[in-house]
């Protein structure tokens, strides 16, 4: 109780109560060697270093560094460079870090504030009015062919598609609010409390929501409540006036009063740009679709008599599950543009940046915690398009604040969010903004409105700045070519093979030459991807996400030492189910199947499940990505070992495609020549 109590006050930075609590825990404990007096003596380095106890804190870091565990003692070793850092720092009058010391205040004293209008509000419409466009369209295409099977005119087809789309888009469009709380009704127990219940917990939340309905004219949203230990918050109806806001009580649990109500006003500014109404509509066929691929997984387990028939049920369920992936790229782009309004919005009506800016770093910190502790992650997809943070998009920050407990070294993985170049195509891939942009803008608007920025990214450009460019980018279109390498290489063996002989032009001939270039450029990628794993040198989680030269074809093969956490299916890619903790963080752990994705589905689970709450060492490759991971092909504890050859099926699986493009290429040469002959 001790133990849980001091890292929980280290958490919430009352460093001194933490402080008191680790060192009667430590105290208390007889044996040593224990990974509970393990975790209490880092956290109590840590606490000694905000409660400004210097001294003890090197000495404890001194200690921690000669212990046999290779990961406590490269932890210690990076904490000690920290305090000498800070040291260095302060003797000479240079702020000591990311985090400065607050000179000016850190919010405004009025509650809301001029701040110049971003190019987010016209990015926000364009994305709004496309997003709906292609909705339309979508709409449009499935009723004509259905039209089209009735036989109708064409005349007849072209009006009854129009009118046939319009009906069906406005009874989705009007009943998805309905069906989203029907859905928290049945899944998630919402309780529904009014404005003076929401004074309890937050005074400022309250006095954020009166203000805003009472300046905009609109009724009080509809304020609800989950008994979720993740925390999160969206925001969902068609009318400003029928809008729903709905929290977790994890929510409340990791963010303070004024983090809480800048939560709130970024929901209202969802509201009053009506996009809700819009993501509304998406999120209801991402939850039925999702809530589906749930009901069919359950369903093998539940009912004895079906198991038999398990790889059939898998392959129903991969189907909503496809859905749910598909629906939510659709409103991909319309999420992050509304996201970066909203921003906008919370700090011009709190008048509070650094507030909205701590509770984006917290928000994803709490939801690794629980997720640690294997709480349901269900609602966690169930909102991925309408909650203010992505999981899979903010890990990384999580990640530095589980480390630290402040935000100083959180700042350091922002390097990659605002330099890396492969940021602007994976981006395409996120729901959400990158977090280092967010709070980099939001920084902006406290440097405009004279604030202290409690995240000095100023200090992020700086060290920016001095990062090898050259090397950014060369590597950058080196790696895009090789990603991208299948499909140049169609394009490259087309036009070579039209442009040394005629046989080919047929459709024969393409289609061979088609498979040849994309083998051949597949080849290329693959042994780029998975460069040879002897003597990878062995490192930790935070080292590699700070990295801001990585990228998601890094070449170089990596040893990681932690343990194996279940990671619930409502959060996993294929092929990623499970999560490697250390003493720096958490990671993602990607199985690659002989069988492509279908087989990551269908064997990832199988290949880890025998690993899951044990310590052990896995090798692989570091993929950086908007969420980063570890493609293993080792992995061993002290029973058990279990190699997966990534490398080796996908050669097989390219030396095929290869094959068949050269059978069919004789193919076409030779009937050409047969035919005109």
């Amino acid at each position: 109780m001790l133990l849980e109590d001091g890292i929980k006050a280290l958490q919430q930075q009352q460093f001194s109560q933490a402080v008191e609590l680790l060192e009667d825990y430590c105290k208390r404990i007889a044996n040593k060697n224990t990974p509970n007096y393990i975790q209490a003596q880092i956290a109590l380095a840590r606490a000694y270093r905000g409660n400004n106890q210097r001294e003890q804190a090197f000495t404890l870091g001194q200690a921690l560094q000669k212990h046999h565990d290779p990961q406590v003692s490269e932890w210690a070793k990076g904490f000690i460079s920290i305090l000498i850092a800070e040291e260095k720092a302060t003797n000479t009058g240079i702020s000591s870090g990311l985090l400065s010391e607050p000179k000016k205040p850190l919010r405004t004293l009025e509650p809301v504030v001029r701040l110049p209008l971003p190019k987010a509000k016209f990015y926000l419409q364009l994305a709004f009015y496309l997003t709906g466009i292609l909705m339309f369209v979508l709409v449009c295409v499935f009723c004509l062919i259905i039209i089209t099977l009735t036989n109708f005119n064409i005349y007849n087809r072209v009006i009854s598609t129009l009118g046939l789309s319009f009906i069906i888009s406005l009874i989705t469009f009007f009943s998805s609010p309905l069906i989203i709380d029907l859905i928290a009704k049945t899944n998630c127990k919402i309780q529904w409390i009014n404005l003076s219940q929401v004074r309890k917990y937050s005074p400022e939340t309250a006095n954020v929501i009166s203000y805003v309905v009472r300046k905009q004219k609109i009724q009080a949203p509809r304020l609800g409540i989950i008994d979720d230990a993740n925390p999160i918050v969206f925001t969902y109806g068609v009318l400003p006036n029928q809008a729903r806001i709905v929290i977790t009580k994890g929510l409340l649990k990791y963010l303070k009063d004024e983090e809480i109500a800048a939560v709130y006003a970024h929901e209202l500014g969802h509201i009053l740009e009506w996009n809700f109404a819009l993501m509304t509509l998406g999120t209801t066929v991402s939850q039925i679709s999702y809530i589906l691929y749930l009901f069919i997984e359950k369903l093998s387990h539940k009912n004895t008599k079906i198991k038999k028939f398990f790889g059939i049920i898998k392959i129903t369920a991969i189907i909503p599950y496809l859905i749910y992936l598909i629906n939510n790229y659709l409103f991909y782009y319309l999420s992050r543009n509304r996201e970066d309004f909203a921003d906008y919005f919370a700090a011009k009506v709190t008048g509070n940046p650094n507030g909205l800016s701590r509770a984006l770093i917290k928000i994803p910190y709490g939801l690794l915690e629980e997720q640690k502790q294997g709480n349901s992650a269900t609602l966690i997809a169930l909102t991925r398009l309408l909650n203010i943070v992505d999981f899979k998009g903010s890990l990384i920050c999580g990640n530095a604040y589980f480390l630290t407990s402040d935000f100083q070294q959180v700042g350091q993985t922002f390097l990659w969010d605002l330099f890396n170049p492969w940021r602007i195509w994976l981006k395409l891939n996120s729901s959400h903004p990158l977090t280092g942009k967010r709070i980099h803008t939001l920084m902006n608007y406290a440097q405009f409105l004279e604030l202290e920025n409690q995240f000095n990214t100023l200090a992020v450009i700086v060290q920016g700045n001095q990062l090898n460019h050259r090397k950014l980018y060369t590597n950058f279109i080196l790696e895009i070519l090789v990603f991208n390498a299948q499909w140049l290489g169609i394009i490259a063996t087309i036009v070579v093979g039209f442009s040394l002989t005629s046989h080919l032009r047929t459709s024969m001939g393409i289609i061979s030459l088609a498979m040849v270039g994309f083998g051949g450029g597949l080849l290329i990628k693959t042994l780029n991807m998975y460069p040879k794993t002897q003597n990878a040198p062995h490192t930790d989680i935070y080292s590699l996400i700070c990295d801001p030269y990585a990228s998601p074809l890094t070449k170089t093969p990596v040893e990681l030492q932690g343990k194996l956490i279940s990671q619930p299916q409502a959060i996993y890619e294929l092929g990623a189910n499970t999560i490697v903790q250390d003493s720096s963080g958490v990671i993602f752990c990607r199985y690659s199947s002989a069988f492509g994705s279908l087989g990551n589905f269908f064997l990832s689970w199988a290949k880890n499940k025998n690993f899951i709450g044990s310590n052990l060492t896995i090798v692989g490759w570091f993929r950086r990505g908007i969420s980063p991971c570890i493609e293993w092909t080792q992995m061993n504890n002290a029973t058990l070992a279990v190699s997966n050859y990534p490398r080796f099926w996908s050669v097989i699986r390219v030396s095929a495609v290869i094959l068949v493009g050269l059978v069919l290429l004789i193919y076409a040469i030779g009937t050409h020549r047969l035919t005109s002959g």
